[in-house]
This record gives C-alpha cells, sequence and structure tokens, in this order.
C-alpha cells in the first residue's frame, strides 16, 4: 500500500531560525514508512500538538494546480501565494463564543 507523507520540521524547536517553512511531500510503501519512522524517532522530539501515541487529527487540506504552481512557489520560499484549501472547523474552541 502506497502513502502519501508530509514531512515538517518545526525549526524553532531544534534552535534554527529559518524565514519560511518548507514541506517536501513523497509517496512512499509502507515498510520505508516503518523505517523512516523509526530512524526519525531517535533524533527528532515529538509534535507537540500530538496526543499520547504519537497522533493528531488532520483538519486542513491543500491542494495545487496541475502544474504545481503552488508547490513550487513553496520551494522556492514565496510566501504571498494562492493556497486551495479545505478546512473542518467542526471542532470549535470555548473561546469563540
Amino acid at each position: 500500500m502506497l502513502r502519501f507523507v508530509s514531512l515538517s520540521l518545526n525549526f524553532r524547536e531544534v534552535k534554527i531560525i529559518q524565514k519560511y517553512r518548507s514541506e517536501w511531500k513523497y509517496c512512499e510503501a509502507e515498510p520505508e514508512l516503518v523505517y523512516l519512522k523509526e530512524r526519525l524517532a531517535s533524533i527528532l522530539p515529538y509534535d507537540s500538538n500530538a496526543d499520547e501515541n504519537g497522533k493528531y487529527e488532520i483538519n486542513t487540506l491543500y491542494f495545487d494546480d496541475y502544474k504545481d504552481t503552488c508547490a513550487k512557489l513553496n520551494v522556492s520560499g514565496e510566501g504571498k501565494r494562492f493556497k486551495y484549501r479545505i478546512r473542518i472547523m467542526e471542532k470549535i474552541p470555548d473561546s469563540y463564543g
């Protein structure tokens, strides 16, 4: 089975300052994902938003056009770009009324 994986590092946690965040997306088979998870777990901190199992819900999906325009602008560091986004807003914090 193939799954799409998004690797995003929070550079502030490792004391590196970066102007723009960048994500690289890969399509990998399950055995490679298990191997990668084991290797990265020894050097990277878990996401502070994750539950006790290291998981959390995804509330936003981003899409691109057939030319991968958004991905190319993201890699180049362009901060202002058009995004195709679907966001789930069913869990509204109490502070919003």
